[in-house]
């Protein structure tokens, strides 16, 4: 995390009232989740929030800082589109394109990634705002989305945050269409 800590801050602190971390937030117990995440609960109790340090899910300082105006949205699964409640927040705003930072690389950033796709978004993941704790995932991960067309590369940071509106903004709110989604 601290190798992309000073780009999501800087990126997310540009527009703070568009960005919405996502931030995994596992069940007080194994018994609340279905199917496999229950089996992995029941193998691994002491991932659970009863037994886990809250400081553990907590977002960094500088990304603390943001909120408000920035959201966090809680997640109990690796991709934040599961519940609807971020594809209902990027409608309200009429968002179009999501710009993606944060960690695993190969797990939660990219179910981001992909469930964004699915969805329709143009999908930003910013190079040097993604991380994961093994190197050679973070590695593997990267070519596949030079293939897509969603990686930007660190020098495009700033152009990706170019404030953009549409010709009929919502009535009550002041946000443009890009947003940030992070999992810090």
């Amino acid at each position: 995390m601290s190798r992309i800590a000073d780009q999501v801050t800087a990126v997310s602190a540009r527009f703070p009232e568009r960005t919405i971390f996502t931030r995994f937030q596992p069940p007080p117990s194994a018994d609340q989740m279905p199917g496999m995440w229950r089996s992995y609960y029941e193998k691994w109790p002491m991932m659970t929030a009863a037994r886990m340090d809250p400081g553990l899910i907590d977002l960094i300082y500088p990304l603390q800082s943001l909120v408000p105006p920035a959201r966090i949205l809680n997640k109990r699964t690796y991709s934040p589109w599961i519940t609807g409640r971020l594809e209902r927040a990027l409608a309200l705003e009429k968002v179009e394109t999501v710009v993606v930072t944060g960690g695993e690389t190969d797990v939660c950033v990219m179910a981001t990634v992909l469930g964004a796709i699915d969805l329709g978004y143009k999908v930003i993941v910013l190079k040097d705002g993604v991380y994961s704790s093994l190197d050679e995932t973070h590695d593997a991960w990267l070519p596949s989305e030079i293939h897509r067309g969603t990686l930007a590369e660190p020098s495009s940071c700033h152009s990706v945050w170019t404030p953009t509106r549409r010709k009929e903004p919502p009535a009550d709110s002041a946000t443009g269409p890009d947003l940030a989604i992070g999992r810090l």
